[in-house]
């Protein structure tokens, strides 16, 4: 119970103070300032916290051969952690608006998205939980590419705090999605593929994460050096839709600064086992090398379990134990549909 209070305390911070001066001192000073706070975050995690990312990370690095000491990927991991958060909430504002304008200057690979879109199948924007990832839809829109993108929601907190930080938690976010501007598809079983499947056939860009673990069928891949699987899912919507998958990254350049980038259309010709386990590995393939470049970038070390068999290593990812379905929080359109306003995208 006391651990309980503890972290809802830690998040109640987070959320209400932390969250108000931040937004009072603009994007530039809160990047800075939350940079550190990630820093003294992590020499607070030497005391035995983030045990499962330190293990992870240390059983991947020793297999990659990589001869990045744990404690500074562990440093960098938390610091990057601290900065997408804050990067997300204060952009629904003017000053945050500009912030991602200045901050992701140029997208590297904006031939590749150009001839993507001059196709009219539209364009399937893939990324992973790795970099900036959530900031990907604003920095595409302030680019010029327009974007629906698939969320999942769930409240993260639940079990972990008492509910009614939970709540804020997640209300919170309600608000900044819908301050945003971004246009969102919220998660709803039977209902989403259909949703990216019409949104596709009139030429929209529709954006999905490729490591979320809340999908119904998986493909085994290999992974540094081992294996791991991932959803099958925009491997499927592309073979449905002949819209090409295009994966993109954002990543820290030097403080306020990214490198947006986009790789080379990945197509999947039909829904079939053997083209959908090919087209899952070529995106995953590009995974692997930025994951092997920037390993603490990848947030999903913290849902990760990873199995090391003499030779053999695989990797695990579980979803969130407050992402089964449990603690769903309704989004802002689901609200207004239970009182009989508006309408599901």
């Amino acid at each position: 119970m006391i651990q309980r209070l503890i972290k809802s305390l830690c998040v109640w911070y987070v959320y209400v103070p932390h969250l108000a001066v931040m937004r009072l001192l603009g994007p530039v000073w809160a990047v800075h300032i939350t940079r550190m706070l990630g820093s003294l975050h992590w020499l607070v995690s030497l005391a035995g916290g983030q045990k499962r990312v330190r293990h992870a990370l240390g059983l991947a690095l020793r297999k990659i051969n990589s001869d990045l000491p744990v404690e500074t990927a562990m440093r960098r991991y938390l610091v990057s952690k601290h900065q997408r958060f804050i990067e997300w909430y204060l952009y629904p504002s003017a000053r945050g608006r500009r912030f991602v304008k200045r901050a992701y200057p140029q997208l590297e690979g904006r031939e590749y998205m150009e001839a993507a879109q001059a196709e009219g199948k539209g364009v399937i924007l893939l990324v992973f939980h790795f970099g900036m990832a959530k900031m990907v839809w604003p920095a595409m829109k302030a680019q010029g590419f327009d974007n629906h993108h698939h969320v999942f929601r769930g409240e993260t907190y639940a079990g972990q705090t008492i509910g009614q930080v939970s709540k804020l938690a997640v209300n919170t976010l309600a608000r900044a999605e819908e301050a945003s501007g971004l246009k969102v598809i919220y998660h709803r079983p039977f209902f989403t593929f259909r949703t990216m499947v019409k949104l596709l056939e009139q030429g929209e860009t529709v954006g999905m994460n490729g490591d979320g673990m809340m999908g119904t069928d998986f493909a085994d891949v290999p992974f540094l050096g081992g294996a791991m699987q991932l959803p099958t899912g925009p491997a499927r919507l592309a073979a449905h839709t002949g819209a090409p998958i295009i994966s993109v990254y954002a990543i820290p350049d030097g403080g306020t600064r990214h490198r947006l980038i986009a790789h080379p259309p990945i197509c999947c010709e039909e829904d079939s086992v053997q083209a959908v386990q090919a087209c899952v590995e070529d995106c995953v393939a590009v995974l692997d090398q930025y994951v092997r470049k920037y390993p603490w970038e990848w947030w999903t070390w913290r849902r990760l379990s990873v199995d090391v068999n003499q030779d053999t290593i695989r990797f695990e990812a579980k979803a969130l134990s407050t992402e089964n379905g449990t603690y769903h929080a309704p989004s802002p359109v689901e609200q207004r549909e239970a009182v009989g306003v508006g309408s599901a995208p």
